[in-house]
C-alpha cells in the first residue's frame, strides 16, 4: 500500500503526464485541422473552377475555336508571305531579263539603223551613177544625131512661126555665185561677173558651151527664156548651167534634159 506521500508523487505524476498526453493530442488534433482546413480549400477551390468553367462553357468553347482559327490564319498568311516573297523575287528576275533584252533590242536596232543608212547610201550612189550614165547615153545620142542630121547642124530644125529654132535636147545643170559653184566669195572683186562683164540675174543668165555666142537668146522647155552672158570650162557640147540665187535651189534642181530653142532675134 501506498503512503500519503506516495500518493501525492504518484498523483503529481499521473497529472503530468496526463497533461503530457493532453498537449500532444492537442498538438495532433491542432495539425489535423490544418491539413483538414487545406483539403477543404483545395475542394472548394476545384468547385469553384468547375462551377466557372461549367458556366462559361461556351465562352471557354468560343475561345478555343478562336484561337484555333486564328493558328489557321496565321499559317494562311505565312504561307502568303513566302509565296508573294517567291513571287517578288520572280517578278525581280523578270524585269532583269526584260531590261537585258531591251539593251539588246537596242544594240540590234542601232545595227540595223547603220544598215539601212549604208545600204541608203550605196543605193543613192548606185542611182546617180546611173542617172549620170543615161545623161551621158543621151547626151551622145544627141550629138551622134546632130553630127549626122545636116538640118540640124545648119540650125534648120525650126519653127518659123514662132520664131525659133530647135537646137536639141540638152543637159541642164545649175549654178550660183558661190564659192561652190564658182570659187569666189563675197567680197572678191569679180564676184557675181560673168564673162560678159555683166552681173549675173537670176531668170535672164546662162552659161552657154562655145558652139553658142554670148548675147544668144534660148528658150527652154519649162524654164523660160535665158540669155547666154556666161561660160564655163565644163560647160561644152550639148550643156547648159542656168544661174540661180540660192546653192539649196541649185541642189533641189539637180539635172534636167530640155528641149532647147534659138530665138530668132
Amino acid at each position: 500500500m501506498l503512503n500519503l506521500r506516495d500518493k501525492i508523487t504518484y498523483v503529481k505524476y499521473n497529472k503530468n503526464k496526463i497533461i503530457i498526453k493532453i498537449f500532444v493530442t492537442s498538438a495532433i488534433l491542432g495539425l489535423t485541422g490544418i491539413t483538414l482546413d487545406s483539403k477543404l480549400i483545395i475542394t472548394t477551390r476545384d468547385k469553384q473552377i468547375t462551377e466557372l468553367k461549367s458556366k462559361h462553357k461556351d465562352q471557354v468553347e468560343d475561345l478555343e475555336e478562336n484561337i484555333n482559327l486564328l493558328d489557321k490564319q496565321y499559317d494562311v498568311l505565312q504561307d502568303k508571305l513566302d509565296g508573294k516573297s517567291d513571287a517578288y523575287d520572280k517578278v525581280v528576275k523578270e524585269k532583269e531579263d526584260l531590261h537585258k533584252k531591251n539593251d539588246e533590242l537596242e544594240a540590234t536596232n542601232e545595227k540595223l539603223k547603220k544598215e539601212v543608212e549604208n545600204f541608203q547610201q550605196k543605193r543613192k550612189e548606185s542611182d546617180q551613177s546611173s542617172k549620170d550614165n543615161k545623161s551621158k547615153q543621151i547626151i551622145n545620142k544627141n550629138e551622134d544625131k546632130v553630127e549626122n542630121d545636116e538640118s540640124v547642124k545648119e540650125g534648120f530644125y525650126s519653127d518659123s512661126d514662132n520664131g525659133k529654132q530647135l537646137l536639141g535636147t540638152y543637159e541642164l545643170t545649175f549654178y550660183t555665185n558661190n564659192q561652190s559653184s564658182t570659187g569666189k566669195s563675197a567680197g572678191d572683186p569679180d564676184y557675181g561677173i560673168t564673162s560678159s562683164g555683166a552681173r549675173t540675174q537670176a531668170g535672164v543668165t546662162i552659161a552657154c558651151p562655145p558652139s553658142i555666142p554670148t548675147g544668144t537668146q534660148l528658150e527652154i522647155e519649162d524654164i523660160g527664156v535665158r540669155k547666154c552672158m556666161d561660160v564655163g570650162g565644163d560647160i561644152q557640147g550639148n550643156r547648159l548651167d542656168v544661174y540661180v540665187v540660192s546653192d539649196a535651189e541649185a541642189m533641189r534642181l539637180g539635172r534636167q534634159h530640155k528641149k532647147v530653142y534659138k530665138l530668132n532675134n
